[in-house]
C-alpha cells in the first residue's frame, strides 16, 4: 500500500485500541463525559491532531531521510498530543 493509505489505516485501529486502553485502564474516566461524546472528543482533538502530524511528516520528510525516520517523528510528537487529547476527553482535564 502507499504509504499516506497504509499511514490512515494503521491510524484507524490505533485511536480504537488507544482510546479503549485511555478509557478503561489510563485514565480515571470523569462520569459526567458520556461515552459517545468521550470517543468524538478523543477523535476530534487528538487523533485527527496525530493523523495530521503524522501524515505531514511523511509528506514533507519522507524524501529527504525515509519513510520510517520521517514515521517515527511523527509518532513522538503526536503521542504527546494524543496523551494531552485523551486526557482532556476522558478525564475533563487537560494540565492541572
Amino acid at each position: 500500500a502507499p504509504a499516506l493509505a497504509a499511514n490512515v489505516g494503521a491510524w484507524f485501529v490505533a485511536v480504537l485500541f488507544s482510546f479503549v486502553a485511555n478509557r478503561f485502564w489510563s485514565f480515571e474516566r470523569d462520569p459526567d463525559i458520556r461515552l459517545h461524546h468521550s470517543f468524538l472528543r478523543f477523535v476530534s482533538l487528538g487523533a485527527l491532531i496525530s493523523l495530521g502530524v503524522s501524515s505531514l511528516s511523511i509528506a514533507a520528510l519522507a524524501g529527504a531521510i525515509g519513510v520510517w525516520p520521517a514515521k517515527i517523528i511523527g509518532v513522538v510528537v503526536a503521542a504527546v498530543l494524543n496523551f494531552l487529547a485523551a486526557r482532556w476527553s476522558i478525564e475533563g482535564r487537560l494540565l492541572r
